[in-house]
């Protein structure tokens, strides 16, 4: 790995040269072999062996064609990944020479992409007509915003002028709802009455048990002792039904007097506190909060009545024309980051013979 800032690579095409030699060669032997053979025949023994030829041309070296490539879309440095080829090296097209570290490039077309697809599909939304639902909660945003205005109003118009003879009505109200609700629960509580039927119950239920037991306990097979056998458990199980299905109605009904005391309790707290408030001197702090909460309710339903005008009048030219430009540029962007990560591998770009190599 080194750090770099541009990497020279110069290639240099030589399959034309080499054929000519190659051409030259095979011309020069064969006239040799020809003024050779003209004038005697010579018969000698076959021999094995390397037979080799040379020839030494006096001029300069030409190759049709040649390239000096390098990374030219880097900016700054970065990192030399590979260098995959020497000088000498022979290349085909296409063949990969040398990379630099690909990684901010391919974040940097990840971003153009996301980008891209947002602004897509704000295009998409401006042109998309509004469906029969989105008209449909737009409306219900309206009505939602309405009678959180209303409530707002309400809350403001309470703390101004708090009607005092309505608050002492809820606190009579919620008192007489507490004694109601514990004369309930005196009710539930077990007395003499239940604890007798339940006493009933569990005699029954032990007299048919004991009835069954004592069946199980003969030796008969036959079918009307089977049948005796099958009506005693019936009974038996019947009766234990009854008794379990008292204990548990008795249960439950204590525990639903139990909560509709703390439920009365509550309210009747909350309506003594609303009457000590209404009775009381108002809060500054809380009415600048509750008039507050009524302009910003105000400031909702416009909004909403807004966006629902939107839908009645479709997109604006002006959007769409700005929507449109917007994602011409993302794409832009998109075909800029590729060609930065394509150029973060450098490719022969026709066969030839590498050089010289270079790293800086």
């Amino acid at each position: 790995m080194k750090t770099i800032v541009r990497i020279g690579l110069v290639l240099l095409l030589v399959a034309v040269i080499a054929g000519g030699s190659y051409w030259f060669i095979q011309q020069r032997s064969a006239a040799q072999t020809t003024d050779q053979s003209s004038g005697f025949t010579q018969v000698v023994a076959v021999q094995q062996g390397n037979l080799n030829a040379s020839i030494s041309v006096v001029g300069e070296l030409y190759a049709p064609q040649n390239e000096t490539m390098s990374f030219e879309r880097v900016s700054g440095t970065t990192t030399l990944a590979s260098l995959d080829v020497e000088p000498g090296s022979v290349v085909t097209a296409g063949q990969v020479l040398a990379t630099i570290d690909p990684t901010p490039y391919q974040q940097a077309l990840d971003q153009a992409t996301s980008d891209l697809q947002s602004s897509q599909q704000t295009l998409s939304d401006l042109e998309t007509p509004p469906t029969s639902l989105d008209i449909a909660q737009a409306d219900l945003a309206i009505a939602q915003a309405e009678y959180a205005l209303q409530q707002a109003r309400d809350d403001l118009e309470s703390l101004q002028d708090p009607d005092i003879a309505a608050l002492k009505t809820a606190v009579s109200d919620a008192q007489l709802a507490l004694v109601q609700a514990q004369s309930n629960l005196a009710s539930a509580q077990p007395d003499q009455t239940s604890q007798d039927k339940l006493s009933t119950l569990q005699d029954k239920e032990s007299d048919l048990y004991t009835e069954y037991s004592r069946l199980a306990s003969e030796t008969y097979s036959d079918t009307y002792y089977q049948d005796r056998l099958a009506l005693a458990n019936n009974a038996f199980l019947a009766a234990q039904d009854t008794r379990i299905s008292t204990e548990l109605q008795q249960q439950i009904n204590l525990l639903k007097a139990h909560m509709q005391v703390t439920q009365a309790e509550t309210k009747l707290a909350n309506a003594q506190e609303a009457l000590a408030d209404g009775q009381a001197a108002v809060d500054a702090l809380d009415l600048a909060t509750a008039d507050q909460a009524v302009a910003q309710a105000e400031a909702d339903l416009a909004d909403a009545r807004d966006a629902r005008a939107e839908l009645d009048k479709g997109p604006d030219t002006v959007d769409l024309t700005a929507a449109q430009a917007d994602v011409d540029k993302k794409q832009l962007a998109v075909s800029e980051a590729q060609a930065d990560l394509d150029a973060a591998t450098l490719v022969a770009s026709f066969d030839g013979t590498v050089l010289d190599t270079s790293a800086s």
